[in-house]
């Protein structure tokens, strides 16, 4: 529906969001949806009764009063809203806004939050799956849905309340507003893509890079898409790269990921002509099996030294790095231990006694017979010692 209140932005108002971005953004450097920003709904969702045979799963007290069943059915007995109504539930609301939403220009994701039910009923018990894992009545009209969607085949002109605003600039929305007029246009169809990982699943550390392809169709296929905008979702960091002649993003890691199972996202947003498409996948970082010593102490500029002993069984790796300036040391304990194949280049991390992190890069130079050191941290190193006198390699 289209709200009253000019303080509400839902799903059915569209038109009145891209006002208030026009109003906010016009003439500025953010982009707007005209422009090629897309729209994306998140955390949308309509939450289910609880039936009898599921009850003993859930606990707690129901705090939303638009709770439906996932499908009409004798179980529970009275369907609220009413069965007459055009959403008695939610099956029927998920199936009507997702034909909704893609028949809306600039919309290029729609969200249900979320899958599962969370088991507390003052949580949100909107998924396609019970708190037990097992399928709701909505789930196959939702995977129906998804499918209409996805295979372009949704008839705009016979989807209530949609679309609601023109693809055209944003100058004919507000003419149309005054006028109480609007014009369908349902939206192109556009190819399905596909994203593969097609990066090494376990690294050194250090040594693990993103890599993505991106090629249109269910599955992956020679019809790559060249030139398109990939983002590498690390925790709380975004890395983003474009697309390569082959169809495929490459990101190198800085700083390295830690030790340990990462689960990586991967998504292309879509355009015009395509849709967006992503992935999770896990990836694992370890410590090499190697060494890097020292021979000595080794002399650096603006009177700094410098001693490193540090090795890894492959599990573990342990070692100390010394490094004192103007009277000053500062010891740091060796947490991690990378070494790239060809013995060319490694890396280093560890914390010193108040928990500070620093971090090491070593790369030989052969025609310098050297070795280029760098660490960045508390104390900061650029400088190239002699190759005899710093060794590291695999083992």
């Amino acid at each position: 529906m289209v709200h009253a209140d000019p303080t509400t932005i839902s799903l059915g108002d569209l038109s009145r969001l891209l006002s208030v971005m026009q109003q906010a953004f016009g003439g500025t450097g953010q982009k707007l949806p005209q422009d090629g920003l897309p729209i994306w709904y998140l955390e949308t969702g309509y939450q289910t009764t609880i039936p009898a045979s599921k009850s003993s799963e859930y606990f707690g007290v129901e705090d939303w009063p638009g709770a439906v069943p996932d499908a009409v059915s004798p179980e529970p007995p009275a369907a609220f809203p009413p069965d007459t109504s055009p959403e008695p539930d939610q099956a029927t609301a998920l199936t009507e806004e997702l034909e909704m939403t893609y028949c809306q220009p600039y919309v290029a994701a729609d969200f249900n939050f979320l899958l599962q039910d969370q088991p507390s009923l003052g949580g949100w018990q909107s998924g396609l799956l019970w708190v037990d894992g097992s399928r709701k009545g909505s789930y196959d009209a939702f995977k129906a849905a998804v499918a209409e969607v996805n295979a372009g085949t949704v008839d705009c002109s016979d989807v209530s309340g949609a679309p609601l605003v023109t693809a055209p600039p944003l100058a004919t929305t507000a003419t149309a507003q005054a006028t109480g007029t609007t014009t369908v246009q349902p939206p192109p169809k556009r190819s399905i893509t596909k994203v593969i990982y097609v990066g090494a699943r376990r690294a050194p550390y250090g040594y693990l890079g993103l890599r993505a392809r991106l090629s249109r169709g269910v599955k992956a296929s020679k019809n790559v898409l060249a030139g398109r905008r990939m983002f590498f979702i690390v925790g709380k960091k975004t890395y983003q790269a474009y697309t390569n002649r082959k169809g495929i993003a490459h990101v190198t890691l800085s700083p390295p990921l830690s030790l340990g199972t990462h689960r990586i996202g991967v998504r292309y947003r879509g355009d015009a002509h395509n849709l967006g498409s992503g992935l999770h996948v896990d990836l694992s970082v370890f410590n090499s099996r190697g060494q890097v010593a020292s021979k000595g102490v080794l002399r650096l500029p603006d009177r700094r030294t410098l001693q490193i002993s540090a090795a890894s069984d492959g599990d573990s790796a342990s070692g100390k790095l010394l490094l004192r300036s103007a009277g000053r040391d500062r010891s740091v304990s060796i947490g991690a231990l990378g070494v790239r194949n060809d013995g060319g280049t490694a890396w280093l991390r560890g914390t010193d006694a108040d928990g500070r992190g620093y971090l090491v890069y070593l790369e030989r130079v052969p025609k310098a017979q050297g070795v280029r050191i760098r660490i960045a941290g508390a104390a900061r190193v650029s400088a190239t010692v002699p190759a005899h006198r710093l060794s590291f390699a695999r083992r």
